[in-house]
């Protein structure tokens, strides 16, 4: 994990998600964009820092890849299906909400090894739905309009007049309706 504090240039750095954090001080108090990038070979994160005195925009690249090896903290293995958890999506009562259950495999933090996935594809399951599921339901006389239970499950009723609102997203990307509002990376 890396973390920067714009306005006195220290970059923190963490190798365990937090537990333990390193400082670093640099003259780059105005990170704009920051990207890690991550192959076999290396694990790098790439910042642009933006002084806005000088109007001049800075690169910095921190390249993790010595510093892991030498600490025995990584091999240049590729990451196995075992050196991977499932990560659920929080929610308030347990994993479920409106009938799905939403996992994504996450690499442990035990792991000594390197994640070249480019992409992360969520798993949903059915799971039984409560009515606490639905905000409306408190306000509605207690009523479930276009739902109906089928085997412990909410289920859409096909003849109802509901549609799926509209979603949008920021700068102009394109909404995933089944994922009601994260991003895939």
């Amino acid at each position: 994990m890396l973390g920067t504090e714009r306005k006195s240039g220290k970059v923190w750095l963490s190798y365990d998600e937090g537990g333990v954090w390193h400082k670093k001080r640099l003259r780059a108090t105005n990170f704009v964009a920051m990207r890690i990038r991550e192959s076999s070979q290396n694990l790098e994160i790439a910042g642009i820092n933006y002084n806005k005195h000088k109007n001049k925009y800075s690169l910095f690249l921190f390249n993790f890849s010595r510093v892991i090896s030498s600490l025995y903290l990584m091999t240049d293995m590729m990451c196995q299906s075992d050196d991977y958890e499932n990560f659920h999506v929080p929610r308030f009562n347990g994993n479920c909400f409106q009938g799905m259950e939403v996992s994504y495999s996450k690499k442990k933090l035990s792991a000594l090894c390197f994640d070249n996935r480019t992409t992360v594809i969520p798993t949903v399951k059915s799971c039984p739905c409560s009515l606490e599921d639905f905000q409306w339901y408190n306000i509605i006389e207690l009523s479930e309009p276009n739902y109906y239970y089928k085997d412990n499950l909410c289920v859409l009723d096909p003849f109802s007049n509901f549609t799926e609102p509209i979603k949008l997203c920021e700068e102009g990307g394109t909404p995933l309706q089944h994922l009601e509002g994260y991003e895939l990376y």
